[in-house]
């Protein structure tokens, strides 16, 4: 699978079409290449360990005795995806233990089908585990294996959050819970915790809250959960919170907009010399892949004299690879830091290592004018130069293929070189890495002077492996390394004003679109690269340059001096006398036959940097799923497991927290203006009428119709985005299918794994695990209007 949009697995296409039965010993299951691959035997060790390489990327099939229906905890390690009687739930990736999963078993046998995924320590060895443990008689539980918590800082009084799982057995949805924390040293603190789905874990936020402590060391903290108004707690849990010096390494907690959830970032503070309280400079570091960005990030830095060291997380020690809400989480995170340091705006740094070198490339050339400079350390390059895995199917020329792959555009660090001109760049590599090889940074240099980049250095420390620390100074000097620093400290992010030459490129408005004072808000070609090249010669009030890709672009003038008409020459096209807007700051331009002009502010109803698509970008805004219940129980079963499944899947992979709601439960002024994932279709999820209802494309029991197109059968699968009506900024997306089997066809396709790329929709066929790209019956984008008439659309 790897990071593949497409999944090709025959036992997938089984499940999916209700074909699947358990296995026995020499059952074999037929390969698209035509091969029999036989079931086997499998036997765990005294420890309950499956082991052997087999096991990695292979299923596993183990019926379950149970004397009695009851509920239990499910805990696996090493799997990708678990089926409990059919139910898909989230595995244990990469082994981290703590995803432990309320589940129900029924008396008598139960069935458990394991994926296997990589094992604990992420070896591929396809080490693989799974246990049951009893459920607690309340059917609710405080679950403290994986909990997000700030420090307390010596001197600060804390107004903060953590964040604690709680568990539920129950059938229906809980609302009625609170949590209360309580503790020497704390305030006592009541925080209603939001909606728990039924049968499953969510993540919840809790009020912290204290006098500034005037010590350091640890307080042990209670945690305790409520019915109701009853005040008995039916869970109780302790934990530590540790007290910190302001000075030391600490963690800080915010709360995200991607889903409302209690993230975490490191801070390694500065330590000014005696006297000195300038504002000091942020060092933005992202780490690499399994490491955490407290305390393992900002404890491989020295502590600087005259800036902060901030180290977001990436949402998880593997994350995202800073891609898609990885990206997301450090732009927070930045925002966070410079809210709470008296800071220079001037002097924002970047950095990072391995992932995160590969990070401090995609998040400097997708924000170009948010650092001053950049030193990417044993980074790779991208997907495609390090990862080699990329679509299946992708090996296919064709427009189908082309829809998916150009997602991939915005985060491809060559392609996307050119947007670091104007920074400082020191590309940093061990020659003996063996983990991340050298020539990643080689073709980084040679990117980097083709396009023109002369503000650069490349270093190949001799000798350097992947990790290494060279000196007794405080710091690893594969990171602390100190030209980096000497290079931060000689330069400074310019003013909009001084900024008279501007360059940008970007492949995905939605994510980047501006850069100083020039936005690039639509594409002729979505996805595909957009340049514009720009001069601002202030004292004859004219903006004058070159546009490639380009529909609408609008240019700031703050840093204009006011009260005179200004002149854009751009493309050929002579706009003389354009007089300042009397509504903003903002001109706004868009091409129409090949001629600019003058246009007022585009509407918010049409494509734009607010909300431009693809699929992935409604996983965001605080994302709510709603899973259909007015189609038959089979069909209301897949809503509900499929959502949580989905839910499941972002807390592992992104410590996220998602609010899984029933139609019936629905109210969309309750959930104005945020983003909305709708499970089923139009016959089965009663909330699409009004979320859905006028939108071109239409999921029906046994067809898709897109535009003045449909496409008939039971077994479609469709994925799609639509603006949300009401909202100037919110979406909202359907997971949806033509009849069970085309239900069931989206639930091994990995919409929460970085790589994995989607165009505005996707309509797959009954064949699409066993062909791939193939079974793509359907993709495209809308129009800028967000019409399937001026969109562009592939159909096989």
């Amino acid at each position: 699978i790897g990071r593949s949009a497409m999944v090709i697995d025959p036992v997938a296409a089984q499940i999916a079409s209700g074909a699947w039965k358990a296995p026995a010993a020499g059952d074999t299951v037929a390969r698209p290449d035509g091969e029999q691959v036989a079931w086997e035997p499998a036997q765990a060790d005294d420890q309950g360990w499956f082991r052997g390489q087999g096991l990695s990327g292979k299923y596993l099939f183990i019926r379950v005795e149970s004397a009695k229906a009851q509920g239990a905890i499910l805990h696996t390690v090493g799997t990708e995806t678990v089926y409990l009687n059919g139910r898909p739930l989230a595995g244990d990736y990469y082994g981290t233990g703590y995803l432990r999963l309320p589940v129900h078993l029924k008396a008598g046998a139960n069935e458990l089908l394991i994926y296997g995924g990589r094992s604990a320590g992420f070896r591929d060895t396809g080490e693989l585990r799974a246990a049951f443990e009893d459920a607690p008689a309340s059917g609710l539980m405080i679950d403290t294996s994986d909990m997000t918590l700030p420090d307390l800082l010596v001197g600060e009084t804390a107004h903060t959050v953590g964040a604690v799982k709680i568990l539920s057995w129950h059938d229906e949805s809980r609302r009625d819970l609170t949590l209360r924390l309580r503790g020497p040293g704390l305030t006592t603190t009541f925080t209603k915790v939001p909606i728990i789905g039924p049968v499953t874990l969510r993540k919840v936020p809790f009020a912290i809250q204290a006098p500034a402590p005037t010590r350091a060391g640890n307080v042990e903290a209670t945690l305790e959960l409520f019915e109701g108004n009853s005040s008995t707690p039916i869970g109780v849990a302790t934990f530590n919170l540790a007290r910190r010096s302001a000075d030391q390494n600490h963690k800080r907690t915010f709360i995200s907009d991607i889903d409302g959830s209690v993230q975490y970032y490191g801070v390694n503070p500065a330590t000014p010399l005696p006297g000195d309280d300038s504002p000091k400079a942020i060092f933005l570091s992202v780490h690499g892949a399994g490491v955490e960005a407290a305390p393992n990030q900002i404890g491989a830095y020295a502590s600087k004299s005259w800036g902060h060291v901030v180290c977001p997380t990436n949402r998880r020690p593997y994350g995202f690879s800073w891609e898609e809400w990885g990206l997301i989480d450090a732009m927070e995170v930045l925002a966070e830091a410079k809210r709470v340091y008296d800071h220079d705006p001037a002097r924002v740094y970047l950095t990072g290592h391995s992932m995160g070198g590969h990070g401090s490339w995609v998040l400097s050339q997708t924000f170009p004018d948010k650092f001053a400079a950049t030193a990417p350390c044993a980074g790779w390059v991208s997907m495609r130069s390090y990862a080699r895995r990329f679509e299946a199917g992708a090996e296919l020329e064709g427009q189908m293929s082309d829809l998916f792959i150009r997602q991939y555009n915005q985060h491809d660090s060559e392609l996307m070189a050119e947007n670091n001109i104007g920074q400082a760049v020191y590309i940093y590599h061990g020659d003996a890495d063996r983990t991340v090889p050298v020539t990643e940074a080689r073709t980084m240099r040679d990117r980097l002077e083709a396009v023109g980049h002369r503000d650069f250095t490349l270093y190949e420390f001799p000798g350097g492996g992947h990790w290494f620390d060279s000196t007794d100074e405080p710091g690893a000097s594969c990171v602390d390394w100190p030209p980096i620093f000497d290079l931060f400290a000689r330069r400074a992010l310019p003013p909009d004003h001084a900024v008279l030459d501007l360059n940008f490129l970007t492949c995905d408005p939605g994510i980047s679109a501006w850069r100083n004072w020039a936005g690039i808000l639509a594409q002729e070609t979505q996805f595909t690269p957009s340049r514009i090249a720009l001069r601002h010669e202030p004292h004859l009030r004219r903006f004058s340059g070159s546009t490639e890709n380009v529909s609408r672009l609008a240019i700031r003038l703050d840093h204009v001096w006011p009260g005179r008409p200004v002149r854009v020459e751009l493309d050929g096209t002579v706009l003389s006398d354009i007089a300042p807007p009397t509504d903003g700051n903002r001109i706004y331009l868009a091409k129409e036959e090949g001629k600019w002009k003058q246009v007022d502010r585009p509407s918010m109803a049409e494509k734009g940097p607010h909300r431009y698509g693809p699929f992935k970008a409604a996983l965001n805004n605080r994302v709510v799923f709603v899973y259909g219940t007015a189609g038959s129980d089979q069909e209301t079963k897949w809503g509900w497991a499929k959502a949580e499944f989905d839910a499941q899947e972002f807390y592992y992979r992104g410590n996220a927290s998602i609010e899984v709601v029933a139609d019936r439960d629905f109210d969309p002024d309750v959930y104005a203006d945020r983003n909305i994932i709708l499970y089923g279709n139009a016959q089965t999820n009663s909330a699409w009428s009004t979320l859905l209802g006028e939108s071109p494309v239409q999921v029906n029991r046994r067809s898709v119709t897109i535009g003045g197109r449909t496409v008939e059968g039971e077994d479609l699968a469709c994925m799609f985005v639509r603006p949300r009506p009401g909202s100037d900024t919110a979406m909202v997306a359907a997971i949806s299918g033509t009849g069970l089997h085309g239900l069931r066809l989206n639930d091994r396709l990995p919409i929460h794994t970085s790589g994995a790329r989607y165009p505005d929709v996707t309509v797959l066929d009954a064949s699409a695990y066993e062909k791939g790209m193939e079974g793509v019956a359907a993709a495209g984008y809308f129009g800028i209007d967000w019409s399937v008439e001026n969109g562009e659309f592939v159909w096989r």
